[in-house]
């Protein structure tokens, strides 16, 4: 965002009851696109607090490079929904599902969803919390690592049969559903079993809670896409050598249970690029290997919404993949769609350039710069 978050709380306070009411906005995605299946994104949405240091160590204080913090907006969740708006460029509808907080924040990251043509028409508004946080340290070489505080994320529905009609409804006409880990896991569940139901493709992104996912997560899901730290800790296991990382990948479909449910894994591996696991009928895995593209600059300046930018990506190509194929069964299509070349090639595009900038939604690039 270009303005300050810290802006008049009065004025921002009593805007936010009249833009956010219990149910946040209305649909605004153009008329052209609304016969074409949407992306879904269910997740979360902070503001991002981003400061120039690398992160201390324990017991350590370290002074940030420059003298003050930037603001964004940022969670996992939001990022992959403006992303994926910018990459489909009003070909088909964007739907943000999550909770706003009852603060003036609130206001900044409705408007930033709006302005970026995302419907938040099925997103609530929690009015005991405030919206979640992310406090992001930026190293000098790009790196990020970051805290996040749930905020209003936490706050959803606790009875299982209203979080499931309100998921039932939210995925309807979906193409592509993508789901986090910044949000409770049984939401994401509830999400992830609506949108197949309804046919729709499932992506899970495995970063978020440190937790290992659960096995009838990861068996409604049909891709799993981790880092390659996110696949080191959800398998116990190296990744930092590409016979590793197959191996890995392999070890964590094979977490989901019945072969049957099985999702694919789509791994990310930074300056490496990105690797594909599948199963086959048979057993036997299938292996694909895809290059990274080349950072603009040549440097890396910041990577908090890198791989939001490359799963969106995936979605949003996917969904074209998708179209094409829409005279076909699940079955006929492999599970949906399968991610191919021309896929990969835009997801690392899409990843390279948003590395390429500071901050998370500011850096979440256009269809044009991609394709």
């Amino acid at each position: 965002m270009t303005r300050s978050f810290v802006a008049t709380s009065a004025i921002a306070l009593l805007t936010l009851s009249t833009v956010l009411p219990a149910a946040v906005g209305t649909a605004e995605t153009c008329a052209a696109s609304m016969d074409r299946p949407s992306i879904v994104v269910v997740g979360s949405l902070n503001v991002d607090i981003i400061v120039a240091s690398r992160p201390p160590e324990l017991h350590e204080t370290v002074v940030a490079v420059e003298p003050r913090a930037r603001f964004a907006m940022g969670g996992k969740g939001a990022n992959q929904a403006v992303a994926a708006a910018r990459l489909v460029a009003g070909a088909r509808p964007v739907k943000f599902v999550g909770v706003f907080g009852n603060d003036a924040h609130a206001v900044e990251l409705e408007a930033e969803l709006r302005a970026n043509g995302v419907d938040i028409s099925m997103s609530e508004r929690a009015h005991d919390l405030p919206s979640g946080q992310g406090f992001v340290m930026l190293s000098p070489d790009g790196a990020a690592s970051s805290v996040v505080i749930p905020g209003a994320n936490s706050r959803w529905p606790t009875d299982e049969a209203e979080l499931a009609r309100r998921m039932e409804a939210a995925t309807r006409g979906a193409a592509v559903v993508m789901l986090q880990r910044e949000i409770p896991d049984r939401v994401t569940l509830a999400a992830a079993r609506a949108a197949r139901e309804r046919g729709a493709l499932v992506l899970l992104d495995a970063g978020g809670v440190d937790d290992p996912i659960p096995p009838e997560l990861l068996s409604a899901v049909d891709y799993v896409m981790p880092n390659e730290t996110e696949l080191e800790r959800q398998t116990n296991a190296s990744a930092d050598t590409d016979d590793l990382a197959y191996a890995a990948a392999e070890a964590l479909i094979k977490k989901a249970g019945a072969r049957r449910e099985r999702p694919r894994v789509l791994a990310t591996l930074g300056a490496r690029g990105a690797l594909l696991v599948s199963e086959e009928k048979d057993g036997g895995f299938s292996r694909a290997r895809f290059p990274a593209a080349e950072v603009p600059g040549g440097k890396v300046v910041d990577a908090t919404a890198a791989g939001d930018a490359f799963r969106a990506a995936v979605a949003a190509f996917l969904a074209e993949d998708r179209d094409a194929a829409t005279k076909k069964t699940r079955a006929e299509t492999a599970g949906g769609a399968l991610v191919s070349p021309r896929v990969a090639r835009a997801a690392a595009a899409a990843g390279a350039l948003a590395a390429s900038r500071v901050g998370a939604a500011p850096s979440l690039p256009s269809r044009a710069a991609v394709v």
